[in-house]
């Protein structure tokens, strides 16, 4: 009993140890400061739920997405399964039901949520405020 106690933890260090982690973000921390006044003809998407627009910054990009009227999300564009290959760049897809990266093709929930493709961890994903009608996005706690 003893014996096949002690292999089963060994069998699940080693399955711990090998898992990926599909929760962390692979993609370089650098400095993101935008401001998106939403009146602004530029931002006429993300007056709808499930409208998207994409800013400079960050490593590759950003891509805003809008969840409902008080929810905005950002995530840097660059994708995780390589952050500085030229051709992967994070886009919705054409029902902007999720994420898909333009070239491996690894796809994320708007919540950053690994669905599939060869990429070994998350978007990085940016603070969002809404202020008076104006996004503010930042990585700045």
């Amino acid at each position: 009993m003893k014996k096949s106690i002690s292999g089963l933890w060994w069998l699940l260090l080693v399955a711990v140890g090998c898992s990926s982690d599909l929760t962390s973000s692979n993609i370089p921390d650098v400095y993101v400061r935008e401001t998106v006044i939403l009146a602004n003809q530029e931002a006429l998407p993300l007056r709808f739920d499930g409208g998207v627009i994409y800013l400079s910054g960050g490593v590759r990009g950003l891509m805003i997405y809008r969840e409902n009227a008080s929810t905005y999300k950002a995530f840097d564009r660059a994708c995780p399964n390589n952050p500085t290959a030229t051709c992967e760049l994070l886009r919705a897809d054409d029902s902007k039901v999720f994420m898909i990266d333009t070239c491996c093709k690894s796809q994320f929930d708007w919540n950053g949520y690994y669905l599939g493709g060869p990429a070994r961890g998350v978007p990085r994903q940016y603070a969002t405020a809404l202020v008076n009608g104006t996004l503010y996005i930042d990585n700045n706690p």
